[in-house]
């Protein structure tokens, strides 16, 4: 049952998803289901980029009980002095959650982390990182 009423909340919030990316698109209010909200680096390695990022609670339940949710970062600093931008799909179940502090959160959605690999392409020291996430239905890379 539980798993049922799970799978049954992702679709629906999911259903929400295309509007508000439409919405972004606009200048609008960001998506209320994913959110970016720090990058740091080397964290998870000494080539690694890690951003830190909000999720729907809900959709990260759903993801950690089979329901196939991706985030896609989108990433653009300097490297060796050259302009990069890197894209990274990852799977939803496998963000790894912070320490949360609920107060400044709220219980509707978890802070997760992920170290991600640069190091075709690592940032140089004290870059700018420009970054972005959004949420996709599939690691296949349907969008929402």
């Amino acid at each position: 049952m539980q798993k049922t009423w799970t799978t049954m909340a992702a679709i629906a919030l999911l259903s929400l998803a295309p509007r508000t990316a439409a919405l972004a698109q606009r200048g609008a209010a960001p998506s209320p289901l994913v959110q970016l909200v720090d990058i740091k680096l080397g964290r998870g390695g000494p080539s690694t980029i890690d951003p830190c990022w909000l999720v729907n609670r809900g959709l990260y339940n759903a993801a950690q009980h089979g329901v196939p949710l991706a985030v896609e970062f989108t990433f653009t600093y300097l490297s060796r002095g050259e302009r990069v931008t890197k894209t990274f799909v990852v799977d939803l179940a496998r963000g790894i959650p912070e320490d949360e502090n609920v107060e400044l959160r709220g219980n509707n959605f978890i802070e997760l982390t992920i170290p991600l690999d640069a190091s075709d392409a690592p940032p140089d020291e004290h870059a700018d990182i420009a970054g972005s996430v959004v949420l996709i239905r599939s690691l296949d890379g349907m969008r929402s």
